[in-house]
């Protein structure tokens, strides 16, 4: 396996992350504006979402072309695991039902 291809891959997928991600936000923020909940699983997704970037953006940099091959092998080993990740928040951040909570939000009235 080579790095610069699998880092390339590996931008291409965040991209399509990222671009997912922001659809689920802006339906969550319809949802909300609209007095509906937003579901507990799409909260999940977007909270796993985020730990992904903040943890790995480093490794989203531009690859290292002087590694030796021991930093090179766990550089390609870190992006594969960090494409896996990606593509398994992919598939689960299909909410075929929305991501409105179809129970109603509890309304406070005014004291």
């Amino acid at each position: 396996m080579n790095l610069q291809p699998n880092h390339g891959a590996l931008e291409k997928e965040m991209k399509s992350l990222m671009d997912h991600r922001e659809e689920v936000e802006a339906e969550t923020r319809l949802a909300d504006d609209q007095g509906h909940g937003i579901r507990a699983d799409v909260k999940m997704w977007l909270v796993h979402v985020e730990e992904l970037l903040r943890k790995n953006n480093p490794i989203l940099g531009p690859p290292q072309c002087s590694l030796n091959c021991c930093k090179w092998c766990g550089a390609n080993w870190e992006v594969i695991k960090i494409f896996n990740e990606i593509t398994r928040l992919l598939d689960a951040g299909s909410f075929p039902n929305g991501v409105a909570d179809p129970s109603p939000r509890a309304v406070l009235p005014f004291p």
